[in-house]
């Protein structure tokens, strides 16, 4: 569940693109839709369920920053490599790619 409360607009770009795949090892078939800034509750059954890979992939993507401009990839994210995970994290969590609007 994510707690914030502002929708970004659901997005597609060449960076969100890059890093889903260096993620999740497939590639982006839509759009990512989120909310904003990556404060979210997580259950601790759902956190054992996500893979150890996809964990170690975002970290090391992160950590790293090789999707970003500095380093030659196509993110302009300047210093903040992790800027574009606050629209990943639902679906490393087993969510769809597209959240749904909030009733």
């Amino acid at each position: 569940l994510n707690l914030a409360h502002e929708r970004y607009v659901a997005a597609s770009t060449p960076c969100l693109r890059d890093l889903y795949r260096r993620v999740f090892g497939r590639e982006l078939q839509s759009r990512l839709s989120t909310y904003c800034c990556g404060h979210f509750v997580v259950s601790a059954a759902r956190l054992r369920e996500t893979p150890r890979e996809q964990l170690k992939r975002l970290l090391e993507a992160v950590t790293n920053g090789e999707f970003t401009a500095r380093a030659g990839g196509r993110c302009e994210v300047a210093n903040m490599p992790c800027y574009v995970v606050e629209y990943l994290w639902h679906v490393l969590f087993g969510e769809a790619d597209l959240l749904p609007w909030r009733s």
